[in-house]
């Protein structure tokens, strides 16, 4: 079994061949703030757990760094733009086409998620697929091997006219409790979230009811009764890069993006990284339920 001086130097040694730098902190990181990042990941690994949400900010405690956040920011813009020009020509032959690819899917609240396929490129964006602090926080939280299932960006567009599909998303879990798999891992799935922008309370932010993810609770029912501020976490107040995880049973809802002069482009779009990880054991429905069997956008595509 490896020391902390020698597991420090080992981690160290494989971010560096990896990334060329220490995530975060640049070149020559010193053992000591290794193995602070290290007890920050036990901390959040275990507020995951508790809590169902936690949250890494600033490079300090693992965040993306500033080149990071703006490859994210160029593939994400330009794989939207391409979308939106083949959503544009797709509905001069058919007006009522319902966006359902399996590269871009609508969704509720003016948001719409696309898949860059260069993110599954590790080599270039292998801070999503691997070694990351934030990947540290999942290993210990899930206890086990795991690996990322789903990878796109949820791209909102501002709602600024008054429109009648100007409202909120609705209370909901992105995956229900799996009874044999809750007996064996506590976690076994959770959600990355990455914004690609400083966010504000206008900027289409996403609610958490913390907690949630251990309590049986019907989603409907936060419609008329929503949760209590003090379990209420919101993306507001977060930098572009930060990364917040949730278990994926927890219940969350998108929010109205308003302030176009907060976002990115002509459009003023919010865009914030998705991705899914789980234990070998898990099996992701994300692509089954959610998204489409043809591909929109031409060209070579992920996974």
């Amino acid at each position: 079994m490896l020391s902390t001086a020698d597991e420090s130097r080992v981690w160290r040694s494989t971010m560096e061949s990896l990334y060329g730098w220490i995530p975060g902190q640049g070149y020559h990181m010193a053992d000591t703030n290794l193995w602070n990042l290290k007890q920050v990941a036990a901390q959040r690994a275990q507020e995951l757990k508790d809590r169902g949400i936690t949250v890494l900010r600033g490079p300090a405690e693992g965040a993306l760094t500033p080149r990071e956040v703006q490859l994210l920011r160029d593939v994400s813009m330009g794989f939207f733009s391409k979308a939106l020009t083949r959503v544009g020509e797709e509905m001069q032959k058919k007006p009522d086409l319902v966006i359902r690819y399996r590269d871009c899917v609508a969704r509720k609240s003016h948001r719409m998620h696309v898949k860059p396929p260069e993110i599954w490129d590790d080599r270039v964006f292998g801070f999503l697929h691997r070694r990351g602090t934030f990947h540290e926080v999942l290993r210990r939280a899930f206890g086990s091997e795991f690996r990322m299932t789903h990878c796109g960006a949820l791209m909102a567009k501002p709602a600024v006219d008054p429109l009648p599909n100007n409202v909120n998303q609705a209370w909901h879990r992105d995956a229900p409790e799996e009874p044999e798999l809750v007996k064996r891992f506590e976690p076994y799935a959770a959600v990355v979230y990455i914004p690609l922008i400083d966010m504000s309370d206008q900027s289409g932010v996403t609610e958490f009811f913390a907690s949630s993810h251990r309590k049986e609770i019907a989603c409907e029912e936060l419609e008329r009764k929503p949760p209590p501020p003090e379990d209420l976490v919101s993306t507001a107040g977060l930098r572009a890069g930060d990364v917040l995880i949730f278990d994926i049973r927890l219940i969350h809802r998108g929010v109205l993006h308003t302030a176009p002069e907060l976002g990115l482009g002509d459009l003023g779009m919010r865009p914030v990284i998705a991705l899914n990880f789980g234990v070998n054991e898990w099996q992701d429905k994300e692509d089954a339920a959610n998204w489409g069997e043809q591909f929109l956008v031409e060209g070579p595509h992920g996974q």
